[in-house]
């Protein structure tokens, strides 16, 4: 028998994501739900094979039901992707991890529902299934520019916060991509595309993952090091993010180029202009 003293089978795999139970699945099994006698045939108790009979009582997982949170009767849902925060600017990142300059300020979205009558849907963005991935919107591409994957580098999907916005002191679900990188200098937009990896209210089994949503950043420039004209402050939402566990950078002043902080005190001849002033 294995390390695990509960005699359980492992969780689904939202389950294992989400084990505080916030989304509504009923949080993990505590010790104490374990069965009293664990199985002696050599079958695994929870799973309904091998024991012997002996009093023991069969505990299943707990299970998300994402009906709970996107019931059918609202359908046909539409889905807005918000851009929250755009990006501005970026200095040309090489293709080392070493000279990873992220765009600034980085990207925030907001995901909001609304059902079949138009209402504003707010149990559906608690679904911890909903990703959105970001790539180069190539727009008037005239083909001879690299191919956009050997531009746009980092983490080019992102995962759904559900979390409260401290301007607005409500909550909502969020998506943030602190790690984009560019290498090309230029001007772009970025195209964000919202999916689900769960089978949603009227969809055939089997189907690819949707496209639910998309939305097209502003235009911003990349600049060369020396051209870049610096990194700027962070914005009072990104703060609120952060202090709810967000992975997500944040600067208290500006800073110029080659780490300079604005402050009018001149320039500063450290180049590693990346977390001296993030918040912890």
């Amino acid at each position: 028998m294995s390390d695990d003293s509960t005699g359980l089978g492992p969780l689904p795999l939202d389950q294992a994501a989400h084990g505080q139970g916030e989304y509504g699945g009923g949080g993990p099994l505590e010790q104490n739900d374990a069965p009293e006698h664990p199985s002696e045939g050599g079958g695994d108790v929870g799973r309904g094979g091998g024991g012997d009979g002996r009093g023991e009582r069969e505990v299943s997982p707990p299970y998300f039901d994402l009906s709970d949170l996107i019931p059918p009767e609202r359908e046909p849902r539409t889905y807005s992707l918000a851009i929250r925060q755009h990006p501005q600017a970026a200095r040309m990142s090489s293709f080392g991890e070493r000279d990873r300059r992220p765009l600034d300020p980085p990207p925030i979205l907001q995901l909001r529902v609304f059902d079949k009558d138009g209402k504003e849907d707010h149990d559906a963005p608690r679904s911890p299934f909903w990703v959105v991935h970001v790539v180069l919107d190539n727009g008037d591409d005239d083909g001879k520019r690299k191919p956009p994957t050997h531009i746009l580098q980092g983490s080019l999907t992102s995962s759904g916060h559900f979390v409260r916005n401290g301007d607005t002191d409500k909550w909502g679900c969020y998506f943030y991509f602190s790690d984009l990188t560019l290498t090309t200098e230029g001007t772009y937009r970025l195209r964000f595309i919202l999916t689900t990896v769960c089978q949603l209210p009227g969809q055939s089994s089997g189907e690819p993952c949707p496209v639910i949503a998309e939305e097209k950043s502003e235009p911003f420039a990349v600049y060369t090091a020396k051209k870049f004209p610096g990194m700027l402050p962070s914005t009072s939402l990104a703060k609120s993010l952060a202090t709810q566990g967000i992975k997500i950078p944040v600067r208290n002043e500006e800073r110029g180029r080659r780490g300079s902080r604005r402050t009018g005190q001149g320039d500063d001849d450290d180049d590693d202009d990346d977390d001296d002033d993030d918040l912890p």
